[in-house]
């Protein structure tokens, strides 16, 4: 069932099966570009046969006066996120780095406090 976990050739053989996920995928700022983005997206896990965790598919609008657009993929509508963690960075939609300070702050006390 699929190559194992951490194997050498896994990531290879991902590369080759993922490929032509970007064939037509637009990308631009355009709400139906965007839909029509997320349409493709869906039609192509159709082709193959594979399933997207919808429960960790979010849209994040940035901006105060950004419009509170519906996303949907596959017809089901994708949840809304102020706030992300990616790569370890968390990402808020006014693009503020406070919650990464304060975090960060709170593990470097933590830290100390082990230390003294």
């Amino acid at each position: 069932s699929g190559v194992p976990q951490g194997s050498v050739i896994g990531p290879i053989l991902f590369n080759l099966f993922i490929n032509d996920l970007e064939i037509g995928i637009e990308s631009h700022q355009d709400v139906t570009s965007l839909q029509g983005d997320l349409d493709k997206l869906g039609d192509w896990a159709l082709k193959w046969q594979m399933r997207f965790n919808l429960d960790k598919c979010k849209v994040m609008h940035f901006g105060v006066k950004n419009t509170q657009v519906i996303y949907t993929l596959n017809g089901t509508e994708l949840g809304k996120s102020k706030q992300e963690k990616d790569l370890g960075i968390i990402i808020d939609f006014k693009l503020s780095n406070n919650v990464q300070c304060q975090t960060a702050a709170a593990k470097a006390s933590k830290v100390l406090s082990f230390l003294g």
